[in-house]
């Protein structure tokens, strides 16, 4: 016969016990089930804008075979309605929380989980500009894992004030999943807001390559055509110092697998005001 427990191994036990049920509820908390999407049965393509501003990238075919999702927590009730759009109040960073938002720019068109670098820099007050919002923030690679397995995420466009890089990074291999991505990055280590990476060469590149994606095309000054140019171009910027300034531009990427062809070339459009760029995708054969 065992000798009775001791009141000390008793105490160890229970402390054992407390531990692996904190920890328990804590992977509950913390750590979000993905529940998939109930989407129409005929819906086989999904387009993600995160941070989309008031114009995001719209179903091409009014939502027939294409949803689009759009996430933005602080101007989305601003965003038109339209056929196969599905607006979600919430931001999109690597970890599910509340966060308190910047409001910043023309009613709050630049608003940003981080603050701005230049404090004393004029669109940060602009008309409309109302100081801050708490918001719903979700992880990346849950907003990826809720699209069913046999939905295709067709094509991603960030546009999240300089948290890009960190919402993709954050979405780890779920990222695999989507066949075209386009992301607005900070170039030759320039920044608008303050704590964030999100730099074309040290950060976007590397990441994005090692993941199995194409580097197509950069939309910016300068532009760049393929992996041979952005490295020639990296070469001689990514040992310029870290510095405050708005020098950005939107990045194209394909994943290196995909059989599926790019967006239309009207939807898949770019950040700036030019209208050139679904021209320039086409004439240089991307879009295949």
């Amino acid at each position: 016969r065992q000798p009775p427990p001791t009141v000390s191994a008793m105490r160890g036990d229970l402390a054992r016990w407390c531990l692996s049920t904190m920890l328990t509820m804590l992977a509950v908390m913390v750590l979000p089930v993905a529940a998939e999407l109930n989407l129409p049965p005929h819906v086989s393509r999904v387009i993600f804008n995160w941070g989309s501003n008031t114009d995001p990238v719209l179903s091409p075919d009014n939502g027939s075979t294409t949803v689009s999702i759009a996430f933005e927590p602080v101007v989305g009730c601003r965003i038109t309605p339209s056929p196969g759009l599905h607006v979600v109040h919430a931001a999109v960073s690597a970890a599910t929380s509340m966060a308190t938002m910047g409001v910043y720019n023309v009613r709050g068109q630049s608003s940003s989980l981080s603050a701005p670098a230049d404090p004393r820099a004029r669109w940060i007050k602009s008309p409309g500009s109302s100081g801050q919002a708490i918001v719903p923030v979700m992880s990346s690679s849950l907003v990826l894992q809720e699209v069913p397995r046999h939905v295709h995420i067709w094509f991603l466009k960030t546009d999240m004030q300089g948290h890009d890089f960190e919402a993709l990074r954050g979405a780890g291999a779920a990222l695999r999943r989507v066949h075209y991505v386009r992301s607005e990055v900070y170039l030759e280590n320039s920044f608008t807001y303050a704590g964030v990476r999100n730099d074309f060469c040290n950060d976007m590149l590397p990441y994005l390559t090692r993941l199995g994606f194409e580097f197509l095309l950069l939309d910016g000054t300068p532009r760049l055509k393929g992996i041979r140019d952005a490295t020639a171009y990296c070469a001689r910027v990514r040992s310029v110092p870290p510095h405050e300034g708005l020098k950005e531009g939107d990045a194209y990427w394909r994943r290196n697998d995909t059989t599926l062809a790019a967006p239309p070339r009207e939807h898949w459009k770019a950040y700036s005001r030019r209208n050139d760029v679904g021209k320039m995708i086409h004439m240089l054969g991307l879009n295949r």
